[in-house]
């Protein structure tokens, strides 16, 4: 028979077996996807810590060198470990955060055979990191077992972290926990013997309950001390620098909320001792979202009504730290991103809706009933607000050259955040065109 193929055209054989190939190569690879999907999940349960039990384990001539940042990741975080755990070292003994061992799979660098031995029974602490916020919310949640009689006196040994300084705070906080003696080990060497105790608290997840008996026994003597600091605190972010995770209008708001009593706090200017003195004396407390929050993970319950005012959608930071140490907690979800939420918080303006942060406040009973102003009346202020942030991370801003380049910035942001509180909930207007360079009537 005739072959009626002309160029470009397949054959009968080649039609049929073109398709049976492809179905071959197909089912290759959702088997390989498959047997990924079985590896990957059989990795997470593997690193799965599990409820808290207090767990211990004690390695012997265990091999040390230092923390590694992760230079690739934008936060450097998670550590490539600075300790040699055994390959059957449990998922607790490793750094954890939300359930899970971070840094299980990164082996540490080796230690040589003949490296110095350094004497005697430490207790872990976790490794040194320079951030206040992730150093406390992550790093040093073992100290529960400083409790057991058998390990009552041994030193409280940190990890080194390559390029990270000790910061002075953690001293402070050793002191708050009454730790005597601590310091800070890195290698290459081995410790003789080192006192590993699963984490009482871990990022992305609220203490565990025995943690929380942990730090009310350790730190009763706090609520004994005199109170140095006014019943009713305003932690907002306001005076912080462009590009440093503050909301539009924070300024405006802390001057509503001392006129109703309350006293402007910045806990980055005080000791430890002294932030832990106001907290446990509180009545009421107004958090924006941030790290100031994290010190409540190793204070124990307090009498305060807290209010935190999230600037990001959805956090659970607030809830995951202050749940199981506030009288009354209140969180206020209405914030709004302005610019790429891709970015973090330090390419992203948060918004509040003035007027829905003040009523949720009143409902919550943390300010009495008041006529609510509008800080979009105060436009001035608004603009000025925005301009910080957008000349310090966003120099072009999409704002043409003109003779006039500052009041078009202040005229273009200004119509950006009038949008962005008047719009669907959490929008992020990004594209906006620039009002006309020339107009100097109102803004519409």
């Amino acid at each position: 028979m005739r072959d009626t193929a002309g160029p470009g055209k397949r054959t009968g054989a080649e039609e049929g077996a073109r398709p049976s190939a492809t179905r071959g190569e197909g089912a290759a690879t959702r088997r390989q996807g498959a047997v990924a999907g079985i590896a990957a999940r059989t990795a997470a349960a593997a690193r799965r810590v599990g409820p808290f039990a207090g767990r211990v384990a004690v390695f012997q001539n265990i091999g040390v060198t230092r923390n590694l940042p992760d230079t690739l990741g934008r936060r450097q975080l998670p550590l490539r470990p600075g300790l040699c755990f055994p390959p059957d070292a449990p998922p607790w003994a490793y750094d954890c955060t939300g359930g899970r061992a971070t840094n299980m799979e990164v082996p540490a660098p080796p230690v040589p055979a003949d490296a110095p031995l350094i004497p005697g029974t430490f207790i872990y602490g976790g490794p040194v990191w320079h951030s206040f916020g992730h150093c406390i919310a992550e790093f040093v949640h073992r100290m529960w077992v400083t409790e057991r009689p058998e390990w009552r006196d041994a030193p409280v040994a940190f990890i080194a972290t390559e390029g990270r300084p000790v910061p002075g705070f953690l001293g402070e906080i050793m002191s708050l926990l009454g730790v005597r003696a601590w310091r800070v080990l890195e290698g290459p060497a081995r410790i003789e013997r080192l006192v590993v105790a699963e984490q009482g608290k871990m990022l992305h997840c609220p203490p565990a309950p025995a943690y929380v008996e942990f730090l009310r026994r350790r730190l009763s003597h706090l609520a004994d001390e005199p109170p140095r600091f006014p019943r009713r605190l305003a932690v907002l972010r306001g005076h912080l620098g462009a590009g440093r995770g503050r909301c539009v209008g924070e300024n405006w708001l802390l001057r509503q909320l001392v006129a109703l009593g309350y006293a402007e706090f910045r806990p980055e200017t005080l000791p430890i001792a002294d932030q832990a003195n106001a907290y446990v004396h509180a009545e009421k407390i107004i958090f924006s979202e941030g790290s100031a929050i994290h010190l409540f993970d190793i204070l124990p319950p307090v009498r305060a009504e807290i209010a935190v005012l999230n600037r990001r959608p959805g956090s659970h930071l607030g809830q995951d730290s202050l749940q199981s140490k506030a009288a009354r907690l209140h969180l206020y979800d209405g914030v709004r991103l302005l610019g790429d939420p891709r970015g973090g918080l330090t390419a992203t303006l948060g918004l509040f809706d003035p007027r829905a942060v003040l009523d949720f406040l009143q409902k919550a009973g943390m300010i009495p009933a008041i006529a609510v102003p509008d800080l979009l009346e105060e436009a001035e202020e608004l603009a000025e607000d925005i301009a910080g942030f957008v000349r310090a991370r966003h120099p072009a801003a999409a704002v043409r050259r003109t003779h006039d380049e500052e009041r078009l910035l202040a005229e273009t942001i200004t119509y950006l955040a009038r949008q962005a509180l008047r719009g669907p909930a959490h929008a992020a207007p990004t594209n906006v065109a620039a009002p006309a360079p020339r107009r100097r009537g109102p803004l519409p």
